[in-house]
């Protein structure tokens, strides 16, 4: 009897979850739908018909119900904080996660905007369960800190890489701390509230936020930075406030070779710029100031600096850059992904996307477009998100990788590729990389101008953006060696030395020289790796002391090494 009651009541509940029409977006409609008999029994069910009364009403209204209906995304919001906790498949066996979901589920400030934040590659579950944890533990400051509990999330939702915070130092000498991101959080509510931080965490945002939180050490280390006056006006200076350590340059010493690596210890000690710049970054980000480590190549060899926020929307990204050092570009890592982004696609970020007021409403198409099971759909949404704002390089790559996923003609995409050209041609990185994937597409076409744009692409980029030029060229050089094509290869090799020999510096090395001498070396073409090296150092400008030279020397010890 009680089995037949239960399953009465467990068919009766979702009619009452049930609008037939999707009613006005408000808070007491959103309490009433997370009713308390609301229990993970009825979820998929709730979804399935929340999913469906959306897709009906986007069927009638098109885009509109993006742009014009108020109500629409708030509840496609909620349907996708929904789907998180149904695919979070440990969360019914844990009554206080279930609690806590719940909760959150009638606070959009927070559940909307973690569903908002995900991004393909998140741990999606591991994410829900650090906010559910902080949820539980600080029920009363998640609300006040939705930002700041969100950025934990989708940042500490996977390991960090190993090599952090970088590879010239080793871990046992880095304070690591191993607090939960629980913990980190009242960490941080706590430094909010007593003032200790420069910025009110409140007010900033999760793409702010995650450059705050993306430190692993203790928090001794943390208080320590809180107690560094360098004023946030001009904290570029907490670079340069690191005595440099030349003697450790002219014996090759480039890792860290003392016991500890504490903030104390580089102060005392002095460093080079590796410790230079982890300094700062981290200085910053125990003051609650948004940082980035930055290494990149230059005429000189490798080097590393930061950046900071000065203010929301506004970021300096080249403290301790050296400007006569032709630093093409800066590579730091995105700590939502822990995949490498450069400069320029940060500084775009920050200054452009947001900034787009159909920004959130293509963000909404393109997280609607993920939802969609038919690949058909999902492109039209992707296409609408597109058209809304075309100058987010995020809704082009994901519609890329459907197109290919899909096996769309070359013809098809040959046309799409040269719409991302012209949409980008002020910004390089996307405009080159569009122009590579059209080069692919134009070879598959046989068509006789492939030959052409890549070459354009790498005369186009022999100034300012080295380090793309040279990746156009070496791919074209690449393909002879692999061919085997050795006299080919020879003369691609020298055309790019020459293009790029005042340049190109690390990048061309790196990139160009260096593999291009181990492939001969390799395939018994020790002449050809020979005559290489002696054009790449006759031609490539350095300073004899400089990283760039010492990695020449080794290259020429490594070929000596291979005749003997």
């Amino acid at each position: 009897m009680r089995l037949i009651l239960l399953i009465l009541v467990l068919l009766l509940l979702p009619s009452k979850l049930v609008f037939a029409e999707l009613p006005e977006f408000s808070q007491e409609n959103l309490s009433a739908w997370w009713e308390p008999s609301f229990n993970p029994e009825t979820w998929e069910t709730a979804y399935t018909e929340l999913s469906a009364q959306l897709n009906s009403l986007h069927e009638k209204e098109g885009l509109q119900s993006f742009t014009a209906n108020l109500s629409f995304t708030p509840w496609f919001n909620t349907l996708g904080w929904l789907g998180l906790g149904l695919n979070y498949k440990e969360l019914v066996s844990d009554p206080a996660l279930v609690k806590a979901f719940l909760e959150l589920g009638k606070m959009p400030e927070v559940s909307h905007l973690l569903f908002r934040s995900l991004k393909p590659g998140d741990d999606a579950a591991k994410a829900l369960e650090i906010l559910l944890r902080i949820q539980i533990a600080y029920p009363d400051k998640i609300k006040d800190y939705a930002a700041l509990a969100v950025a934990y999330a989708v940042v500490f939702d996977q390991d960090y890489p190993k090599n952090w915070p970088h590879h010239q130092v080793a871990r046992k000498a880095v304070p690591f701390g191993n607090p939960t991101a629980t913990e980190r959080f009242q960490f941080y509510v706590e430094s909010n509230e007593t003032n200790k931080l420069e910025f009110d965490l409140k007010k900033l945002s999760v793409t702010e936020l995650k450059y705050v939180v993306d430190s692993f050490i203790n928090f001794d280390e943390l208080r320590y930075a809180q107690k560094s006056k360098i004023s946030r006006s001009k904290f570029e200076q907490a670079y340069s406030s690191i005595d440099y350590d030349y003697p450790r340059i002219k014996v090759d010493a480039y890792n860290w070779g003392y016991e500890n690596y504490l903030l104390a210890d580089i102060e005392t000690k002095g460093g080079i710029c590796t410790d230079q710049a982890y300094y700062a970054a981290t200085l910053g980000k125990g003051r609650g100031i948004p940082t980035l480590y930055f290494s990149g190549q230059g005429s000189s060899g490798g080097h590393a600096w930061f950046g900071y926020m000065v203010r929301s929307g506004k970021w300096e990204l080249d403290c301790g850059r050296y400007a006569t050092h032709n630093y093409a570009v800066g590579e730091a890592v995105d700590s939502q992904s822990w995949q490498s982004i450069n400069d320029a696609e940060l500084e775009f970020i920050f200054k452009s996307l947001e900034r787009n007021p159909n920004y959130e409403t293509s963000q909404t198409l393109l997280l609607w477009a993920y939802q969609q099971k038919d690949s058909a759909a999902a492109l039209k949404a992707l296409g609408e998100a597109r058209s809304l704002n075309p100058e987010n390089p995020e809704i082009w790559k994901i519609e890329a990788a459907m197109l290919t996923a899909n096996k769309t003609e070359p013809a098809q995409m040959k046309t799409f590729y040269e719409a991302w050209v012209q949409q980008f041609t002020r910004n390089p990185d996307m405009k080159v990389e569009g122009q590579m994937q059209l080069v692919e597409v134009l070879n598959l076409l046989q068509d006789p101008t492939a030959e052409t744009l890549q070459k354009s692409i790498v005369s186009q980029n022999k100034n300012k953006r080295t380090d793309l030029g040279i990746t156009a060229g070496a791919e074209a050089l690449f393909k002879e060696v692999e061919a085997k094509n050795w006299k080919e290869a020879e003369d691609q090799f020298k055309k790019l030395i020459r293009r790029f020999d005042d340049n190109g510096g690390g990048n061309l090395f790196y990139d160009v020289v260096r593999p291009y001498v181990k492939a001969c070396m390799e395939n018994d073409q020790k002449k050809q790796a020979k005559d290489g090296l002696k054009f790449s150092v006759k031609k490539i400008r350095m300073d004899e002391d400089s990283i760039l030279a010492k990695e020449f020397k080794k290259l020429e010890k490594y070929i000596d090494d291979g005749e003997k």
